[in-house]
C-alpha cells in the first residue's frame, strides 16, 4: 500500500510513538529519513539487548540504504495527518531534497524509561552523522540486510548473533528443513 492508504500493523501506533520519541530526543526536529530509520533500526536492537524484549513488532524492511521501516512512509504520512509533525524538504547541492522532521508545538512522547534509554542508545549512533555514514555503517554490521533482497522483512535481532551463535542457529535451521523435507517431501 502507498502513503495514504494507511498499512494497518497491529504495531503501528507503537511505531509512531517510537519516531515521534527520536525526534524529541534529537531536539524536537531531526534531519534526514535515513538517519531516522537508522535510529528506530537501532534502538530496536539496544532495547533487545538490554530488558530482553521487544520495543515494538513493526517489521524492518531491506532497503536499499540498510534496515528500514516498512512502510514508513506511511506512518510518517499518518504522524502528519495527526498534527504530530511537519515535514519538509531541505534542498542540498548536487544531492536529492532532504527531509526534515519536526514534533509539533507542546508535544511530549510518552514512553517508559526502558523505552526512552533505548531511544536515546538509537539516536546517540546516528548522532553527527550524515544519512550516507550511518548508511554505510549498517550495510556492514547488518548480516541479515546483506542476505536479503530489496522489499524483504528482516528479523533484525539476527545482527545481534555472534558469528558461532549464527552459524549454530543455520545449521540447526537447515537440520529442521532436511527432517521437514523427509516428512513431507
Amino acid at each position: 500500500m502507498r502513503i495514504g492508504q494507511a498499512f494497518r500493523h497491529p504495531d503501528a501506533q507503537t511505531a509512531k510513538r517510537i519516531l515521534c520519541a527520536i525526534i524529541q530526543e534529537e531536539g524536537g526536529k531531526l534531519d534526514g529519513k535515513v538517519r531516522l530509520y537508522k535510529a528506530f533500526y537501532w534502538a530496536h536492537l539496544s532495547y533487545f539487548q538490554k530488558f530482553s524484549g521487544v520495543l515494538s513488532e513493526y517489521p524492518m524492511a531491506r532497503m536499499p540504504q540498510g534496515p528500514g521501516i516498512d512502510h514508513g512512509e506511511d506512518l510518517i504520512f499518518e504522524l502528519q495527518a495527526e498534527g504530530l509533525i511537519s515535514v519538509e524538504e531541505t534542498p542540498i547541492a548536487g544531492r536529492n531534497p532532504e527531509m526534515s522532521f519536526r514534533l509539533t508545538a507542546g508535544f511530549k512522547v510518552n514512553a517508559t524509561d526502558e523505552e526512552m534509554e533505548a531511544i536515546r542508545d538509537g539516536v546517540a549512533k546516528i548522532r553527527g552523522k550524515t544519512g550516507t555514514q550511518v548508511s554505510a555503517e549498517t550495510h556492514e554490521c547488518s548480516r541479515v540486510w546483506n542476505r536479503k533482497r530489496d522489499g524483504q522483512i528482516l528479523n533484525i535481532y539476527e545482527d545481534l548473533l555472534t558469528e558461532d551463535e549464527y552459524e549454530c542457529a543455520k545449521n540447526a535451521d537447515q537440520e529442521v528443513k532436511a527432517v521437514l523435507d523427509g516428512i513431507f517431501g
